[in-house]
């Protein structure tokens, strides 16, 4: 064999060589793609958020934490009716009494709107007595709509205190910086009142 066909033989077999590498090249990736996925498996992650339905007094008679109301001690001049007011620390026609300049500050501190009722355990008759005596209460907004007033209670209005619930929020919003009322107390306290420590309890119910 003389040396160009010798040449053309390696040429040849070169050829051959590569076109069978591209072939089981191919059919290799071809075997590859018959591949679709990979196998998986899932974990759960379980939480359960429970309902917290909680209301507290933060603040009473400008003092934080403290839940009392003390207008100490003082007497109505002769003949007429004294009239304490926490809406604005007012003391009509009293002598010696200390009055706060609010009342009672209240927060939803749960995680549920609410409605909110007001009682107590005695009536304007039975903690003050006298003739003509008065025990009211008064809803403010410290935020806006923290309260949505209910049935005729609007604010700035006082109401009569006693042992009947007095419907005063249909919905109390638990949103920080939007869950802030106060209520105020207003008395009036006749001269023929009966000089003594006299007590009340403001109830709040919610639910």
């Amino acid at each position: 064999m003389d040396s160009d066909n010798f040449l053309l033989a390696i040429a040849a077999i070169a050829v051959l060589v590569s076109i069978v590498g591209i072939s089981v090249t191919y059919n290799s990736i071809s075997s590859f793609a018959d591949i679709t996925g990979h196998a998986t498996e899932n974990g759960t992650v379980n939480l359960t958020i429970s309902s917290n339905t909680q209301i507290n007094i933060t603040h009473a008679g400008g003092t934080i934490a403290k839940k009392y109301i003390d207008f100490g001690s003082g007497n109505p001049y002769s003949g007429l009716t004294a009239v304490l007011s926490t809406n604005n620390g007012s003391c009509a026609r009293c002598n010696g009494w200390s009055v706060p300049s609010e009342g009672f500050r209240i927060k939803n501190v749960g995680n549920t709107v609410v409605t909110l009722n007001v009682s107590s355990d005695k009536t304007a008759a039975t903690f003050i007595g006298g003739t003509g005596p008065a025990f009211k209460v008064n809803i403010t907004n410290l935020n806006a709509s923290a309260c949505t007033f209910d049935g005729g209670f609007t604010t700035a209005t006082y109401v009569d205190l006693g042992t009947s619930l007095i419907d005063v929020c249909s919905a109390f919003d638990f949103t920080e910086g939007a869950n802030n009322i106060q209520l105020d107390i207003l008395l009036a306290i006749p001269s023929d009142a009966v000089p003594e420590v006299k007590t009340a309890k403001v109830i709040l119910t919610y639910s």
